[in-house]
């Protein structure tokens, strides 16, 4: 069937430049008196080379045809596997007691949990990109090429948890195959990919798919925009590469859409190119901050608060400025001005665009580096803890502002001057309207409040109570604003 397309095709062909030779003088067409035959004769000598070489093109155009959109799959698979990995951590369980009876127990140790995911080389000493979720908490990371029976130690060299982002690193016998690294930035709805790694356990598969969308903000995944698949990915799938039919990674295998079928997403490779130096050199990305509490408003990012001393503060930006420009960024929301912050190289002083008093304002801010370099959710407070806040009627513990309860809750304090919540009772009002341990309170049905004092002032015992609250985002390492009803 294949050939007899290709026959056709060569023969339809044909005809065209048959055609096209005869209008430009190369050939003209004689038909003899007895004969229904046609001959086709070439003019002049030096035209017939030209013709031979019009009719070798011909009878390659099927093979140039079949390589101009890139590699088949088959070709892809061979191309891509040597440089994909198979990722096994394991992680030591604590030493246990095992109680037989009162006062008597033996020692136990449980089994060392284990994990899997995937990862591909990309250089020949044995840098190998994975997510950080694969090897997040791992006392030993172990990688597998296809071609080999044999498992090579690896140690991380540098991760990134608002990327997803981990570099690891191995001693090679000889030199490895990297893969090429593509661009994200070019692809498109319906181009052809492949995934690779380690779905489930079974190692070294390949599915294939087409880029369903692009730029999918899901906050709660990545700071970036994720590309989105139908490529199928599994659990152990993650830090896989996905790559287009040119061979070029164009995306890091990230995660599903639980419940669903053929919903899944991958790091743009683009924005892992930008990170991968940091990671290289210091071991985690450098990301500025600018020291702002954010509110998103009509038309930009309304500062809410500025931090004492910070970058913001010394350019003279000041609380209730509306942020519309932040360089060449268009500002419409705080994720807009976040996203552009923490994509701003250190040190650069850069253009901000803000609106005071209803009158456009143009001021200079520097990014400087932030100083925490880990970002977790804030955790609820120990059991030892001597800070018991004060309980409300709506479920919520609070305290006044206070440098060593932050410390505890794993927050910035970015010198806050609002009550904070310890924590919620899920089942009152408040943990069902969605507070959460850690928000900070600055204002209760329109009042200023910085102490819960105020607090107590401002809320009423009826009930219909709006509450604005701030809540650090650990993926943009900034308080933004949020507002809250209860009932």
């Amino acid at each position: 069937m294949k050939q007899a397309l290709q026959t056709s095709f060569k023969h339809n062909l044909f005809k065209i430049y048959q055609s096209f030779l005869m209008t430009q003088g190369f050939i003209e067409e004689k038909k003899p008196k007895k004969s229904n035959k046609i001959s086709i004769i070439p003019l002049q000598p030096f035209k017939s080379l030209t013709l031979i070489s019009h009719l070798i093109l011909i009878s390659l155009s099927p093979l140039v045809m079949a390589h101009s959109s890139g590699f088949s799959f088959v070709e892809l698979a061979k191309k891509i596997e040597p440089s994909v990995v198979n990722i096994s951590v394991t992680k030591k369980s604590a030493n246990n007691k095992f109680f037989l009876a009162p006062g008597l127990y033996v020692p136990y140790t449980p089994p060392p949990i284990s994990g899997s995911g995937s990862g591909f080389v990309i250089d020949s000493k044995g840098l190998i990109v994975t997510n950080t979720h694969v090897i997040t908490g791992a006392d030993e990371i172990k990688i597998q090429f296809a071609d080999s029976q044999e498992f090579y130690k690896a140690k991380l060299v540098g991760k990134d948890d608002l990327s997803d982002i981990a570099l690891i690193k191995i001693k090679p016998k000889h030199p490895l195959k990297p893969v090429k690294l593509g661009n994200s930035k070019d692809i498109q709805v319906g181009e052809k990919v492949a995934a690779f790694g380690n779905p489930h356990g079974y190692g070294h598969s390949m599915t294939q798919g087409i880029i369903s969308a692009i730029k999918r903000e899901i906050d709660e995944l990545n700071l970036f925009p994720l590309l989105q698949t139908d490529a199928s990915i599994n659990p152990g799938n993650s830090g896989g590469p996905l790559v287009n039919l040119k061979g070029k990674v164009v995306g890091v295998n990230n995660a599903i859409a639980a419940g669903a079928q053929g919903i899944s997403f991958a790091i743009p490779i683009d924005n892992v190119k930008n990170i991968l130096n940091d990671l290289k050199n210091h071991g985690y990305v450098k990301r500025g901050f600018i020291g702002v509490l954010l509110s998103s408003a009509k038309g930009g990012s309304l500062i809410m608060d500025v931090v004492p001393g910070g970058p913001a503060d010394r350019a003279g930006l000041q609380a209730h400025d509306l942020i519309v420009k932040f360089g060449k960024t268009t500002i419409k929301n705080s994720k807009d001005l976040a996203n552009a912050v923490a994509k701003t190289p250190l040190s650069k002083k850069v253009p901000v665009k803000i609106v005071r008093n209803g009158k456009e304002k143009r001021l200079f801010v520097t990014i400087q580096l932030r100083n925490e370099n880990s970002f977790n959710f804030p955790k609820p407070l120990s059991k030892r803890s001597k800070k018991k806040g004060i309980k409300t009627t709506l479920g919520l513990n609070l305290t006044n502002p206070d440098p060593s309860v932050f410390k505890q809750l794993n927050l910035p304090d970015f010198g806050a001057k609002h009550p904070l919540v310890l924590s919620v009772d899920a089942s009152s009002p408040a943990g069902k309207a969605g507070f959460k341990s850690g928000d900070l309170i600055f204002k209760v049905n329109g009042q200023n409040v910085s102490k819960v004092a105020d607090f107590k002032k401002y809320i009423k015992r009826s009930g219909g109570n709006t509450l604005n609250i701030l809540r650090y985002h650990h993926l943009y390492g900034q308080y933004l604003a949020f507002v809250i009803s209860l009932p």
